[in-house]
């Protein structure tokens, strides 16, 4: 039987981040620009027909960057094979990914610089994390995956001893993201399965779900920053898990939108993945349906109350998705200062009224209704839908629209909703984007609506 985790997170390792620039900018930066210092950073490039977004086969490179070396971006490891999911050591010299040819999925390691790769055994990468004592753990997903992506329970073993294997977690968790704070007490992830964003205590094992929603990760120094990624794939929900850390002020909740860099222009998103330091994560993007080739590396550093992304640097620049990247920065002080050109990516205040419009609109496209298996490990989904409406809620002027309905609830596809293109629909509607009751709901969209805003008829439920 699971229990909640009653008490809040909190560091429990006298762990301190180095301090990272800040300011804001609209433009580009250079990585270490960005960071102040050095940047590291592994991912993995897709070079097949572009559709194994999810690195399922060897269709894919192992590509790394290092600021300092003068190399710029290239292949860590020559020839195909299947590097699924890389992350980098606390250190940065060993790249740790797991090579899904097997059923299993073998765990390798490869020593940056090196071409020898290492067998670690079965499983599936999770994390690796270094000890107060200098041990570093990699912990890994065991036994059979079901169709939600969720492994049967958490291992580690010492980077360095891969035979000496403990169990960590018990239950099943969503091998997608799974992060240890700093003091290795806490993780974040998807408990007790997915899509439940949320908290799990490692000692005591009592877990606390924040919100539906997936990648969730937990911050990796002090704060106890959780974060849930929404079902639009354009927002962080946040939440401050440690009630000595309270940024939001008078809330312990808000969102933040991760669209905002210059090339990504307000699509939608994939593999979110928070740096070693709580400032900067990387996430792959634009990823607009139909077009993953698109997807480019990115690095975000978050303001310092964590309210919004401040600056962004893209790593990549090519015509093939790169994906599934991991990040690991050292400021060193240097970097953009305050006073700069405004922020690209904004928090959104909640909406908590809920503020519903009236209108009627012309359907002028509609999404492919997806089957249940298509949407896991969500159980309910809406569907995006165009239409030219009468009145657009936000100018009260005619103009098109992009509206959410609901088209699966528990597993079901709703049969009885049915929309057809060039017919006039009565809509009543509510924002999608910071309403706390959506956040953490499936979206899914055939249409290209980019940074538009996004509706929910609540009419359909």
């Amino acid at each position: 039987m699971f229990l909640l985790l009653l008490a809040a997170c909190s560091s429990g390792s006298g762990f301190v981040e180095t301090e990272a620039p800040s300011g804001s900018s609209n433009q580009l930066l250079a990585p270490e620009e960005l960071a102040g210092g050095s940047v590291r950073a592994v991912w993995i490039r897709e070079v097949g027909d572009g559709t194994d977004w999810h690195a399922a086969t060897s269709n894919v490179i192992l590509m790394g960057y290092d600021s300092e070396d003068g190399q710029g971006v290239r292949v860590l490891h020559e020839g195909f094979r299947n590097y699924n999911k890389p992350l980098l050591s606390p250190d940065g010299q060993t790249v740790v990914f797991t090579d899904l040819s097997d059923r299993r999925g073998i765990i390798t390691a490869l020593e940056w610089g090196s071409q020898k790769l290492v067998p670690l055994g079965a499983g599936l990468a999770l994390d690796v994390w270094e000890a107060p004592d200098g041990t570093v753990w990699v912990y890994a997903g065991q036994g059979p995956m079901d169709h939600r992506g969720n492994v049967a329970k958490v291992e580690r073993f010492p980077l360095d001893d891969p035979s000496a294997r403990e169990l960590v977690w018990d239950h099943k968790v969503a091998r997608d993201n799974f992060q240890l704070g700093a003091s290795g007490q806490f993780a974040g992830g998807l408990f007790p399965a997915a899509p439940n964003g949320g908290v799990v205590d490692l000692e005591t094992l009592k877990f606390n779900v924040y919100s539906p929603g997936c990648w969730a990760a937990l911050s990796p120094g002090p704060r106890g920053l959780l974060w849930v990624f929404d079902g639009r794939h354009r927002n962080l929900q946040f939440f401050a898990t440690n009630s000595e850390y309270q940024p939001g002020g008078d809330t312990d909740r808000w969102v933040v939108n991760i669209t905002g860099a210059p090339g990504i222009d307000g699509n939608r998103t994939y593999y979110p993945r928070w740096s070693n330091h709580s400032r900067f994560f990387g996430v792959s993007g634009p990823m607009p349906h139909g077009n993953y080739e698109r997807a480019e590396i990115y690095i975000g550093r978050f303001s310092e109350d964590y309210q919004r992304v401040e600056a962004w640097s893209r790593l990549t620049n090519d015509d093939r998705p790169d994906i599934f990247p991991d990040i690991r920065v050292i400021p060193g002080g240097k970097g953009t200062s305050a006073g700069s050109t405004g922020p690209v990516s904004s928090k959104m205040q909640p909406n908590s009224t809920g503020e519903e419009f009236e209108t009627t609109g012309v359907l002028l496209e509609k999404t492919r209704t997806p089957t249940p298996d298509d949407i896991a490990p969500y159980k309910s989904a809406l569907a995006v839908y165009r239409y030219q409406v009468e009145s657009v809620p936000e100018t009260g002027e005619p103009g098109e629209i992009y509206v959410g309905h609901w088209v699966i609830q528990d597993e079901k596809v709703l049969r009885d909703f049915r929309r057809e293109v060039g017919e006039s629909y009565p809509l009543e509607l509510e924002i999608y984007d910071g309403n706390p009751k959506y956040q953490g709901k499936r979206v899914v969209s055939d249409l290209n609506e980019g940074a538009s805003t996004l509706f929910v008829d609540i009419s359909d439920n």
